[in-house]
């Protein structure tokens, strides 16, 4: 298994066993502020333990070494997770007991480490099997669709901006959009959430850091994506690029599977 996370020699994956062929290409850029990368991916069109293929986006916080840390140890904790799981459950199963297993070691070299103290990130992991995307969240990283002229968000942001608009009118008070309301390296059992999404026909999927969300608007990310869908890699590419050019001002990373 070639580790995409630590090498970064990324390079263009062809998906099989989806009901189509597909390209999968990943890419990581830390901006054009930000003076270390605290983002990981990971992306594979291998068997992966019974999984047969993953896709994973991490976004580290808690201070420059600790953020860069906790999705290092996150991404490569997990796939030694999946890696060696050997039990009969489900792939959404699997995904799900892997953020826990990652979450209780994230906290653990948290609250054991002085240099290390309060680090967490967010992790967005996926399979695609046959005609189905199977995908677990913890923060705020995205997951979305896109075709037929449209893109479309499929998971929920973990924020407590996000948890808050629908109780309360945000307009009247100042909550931080940024804030996070879950991230694995938390205290105790942590709550994931899981998608089980149709993968249709002449749909590709975009799995991101809010490094690149922010920086493009939904009709950016779509134009990026109609001009350039032909080539997974050319279209990550562009997507970076888009992101940087309107301020880069945090760590852009993306997989996307055309």
């Amino acid at each position: 298994m070639t580790d995409k996370t630590l090498l970064l020699k990324f390079e263009i994956c062809n998906l099989t066993g989806v009901g189509r062929k597909m390209q999968v290409y990943g890419l990581s850029d830390k901006g054009r502020v930000r003076c270390n990368n605290e983002d990981r991916i990971f992306y594979t069109d291998k068997n992966i333990g019974k999984l047969p293929n993953l896709f994973i986006v991490a976004d580290g916080v808690g201070g420059r070494i600790a953020g860069e840390v906790a999705s290092w140890f996150a991404t490569e904790k997990f796939c030694e997770y999946v890696s060696e799981y050997r039990g009969n459950a489900k792939p959404i199963e699997i995904l799900v007991s892997g953020i826990e297993e990652i979450n209780k070691y994230i906290n653990y070299k948290a609250n054991n480490s002085y240099e290390f103290r309060g680090m967490a990130t967010t992790f967005l992991v996926a399979t695609i099997i046959q005609d189905k995307i199977y995908a677990v969240n913890v923060g705020d990283c995205r997951l979305y669709l896109l075709g037929n002229n449209k893109i479309t968000q499929m998971t929920e942001d973990n924020s407590y901006y996000n948890e808050m608009k629908n109780i309360i009118d945000t307009n009247l008070t100042k909550i931080n959009k940024n804030i996070l309301s879950r991230a694995v390296g938390q205290l105790g059992n942590i709550v994931v959430d899981t998608y089980e999404i149709e993968y249709m026909t002449d749909i590709s999927v975009l799995m991101c850091s809010d490094g690149l969300y922010k920086m493009l608007t939904d009709i950016e990310m779509l134009k990026i994506f109609n001009e350039n869908k032909t080539s997974a890699e050319v279209c990550i590419r562009k997507f970076v690029e888009g992101a940087n050019k309107n301020g880069g001002k945090d760590n852009t990373s993306g997989i996307i599977v055309i």
